[in-house]
């Protein structure tokens, strides 16, 4: 890391640079860590065969049923403009 880029903020600036760099040369280690701590290791192709399974799943039981997918929307409106005090939705 060249000079420029160092914070020029004193001691707090100092040990926060330190903290930065010993977090970044320890990373894949601090990982490991977290990941046993929260028993959750991250196996992204696991979720992904877990995500098709249940959307294969809705599938089935929404023809089984003969239902269709509810759109599924929040509360909160979002206008699609600036200043509108509606959304589309007419929330």
């Amino acid at each position: 890391m060249n000079a420029d880029a160092e914070p020029q903020r004193g001691a707090a600036g100092k040990t926060m640079t330190r903290t930065a760099r010993w977090c970044a040369e320890r990373r894949g280690q601090l990982a490991v860590e977290i990941e046993q701590r929260l028993d959750d290791p991250f196996d992204y192709a696991a979720e992904d065969r877990l995500l098709a399974d249940w959307r294969q799943c809705q599938h089935v039981l929404l023809a089984r049923h003969r239902r269709v997918q509810p759109v599924r929307t929040h509360a909160y409106a979002h206008p699609k403009a600036p200043g509108l005090e509606f959304d589309h939705r007419g929330r």
